[in-house]
């Protein structure tokens, strides 16, 4: 076909299709090709995302290793004090100011835990 751009020249296969079939052939290619392109697209969205996905985690889960290992519970913080020589040499680490949760409940003077009630399966 005369007079198209060289861009274009080789996406156009005729103007006039010569029969029914031909044209039905030309929609199923157009169509197909629209198809692969919306699929290209959302792949690169979906490949966009996950390298996204994956450098955030990079930057943030060190640093919530850290807030986590920080937050170390009264459990952890009796252990390393038969470690260790004294508490106070614990304490002094300042492992417990650290935890955000607990100088929240320090704060409002709540504390919140989860108790347990234990009973036989056949009362005695």
């Amino acid at each position: 076909i005369r007079g198209l751009t060289d861009n274009i020249k080789g996406e156009v296969t005729s103007s006039k299709p010569a029969d029914l079939n031909e044209a039905v052939l030309m929609a199923h290619k157009l169509m197909e090709q629209k198809s692969q392109a919306r699929d290209a697209k959302i792949l690169e969205g979906k490949k966009r995302k996950i390298a996204k996905s994956k450098e955030m985690h990079e930057l943030w889960l060190p640093l919530l290793l850290m807030e986590s290992f920080l937050c170390v519970n009264d459990v952890l913080l009796a252990m390393l004090a038969s470690v260790r020589s004294s508490v106070t040499s614990v304490e002094r680490l300042g492992i417990r100011n650290r935890c955000p949760k607990k100088v929240k409940q320090e704060e409002v003077g709540e504390a919140r835990g989860r108790a347990y009630a234990i009973k036989d399966a056949e009362p005695k």
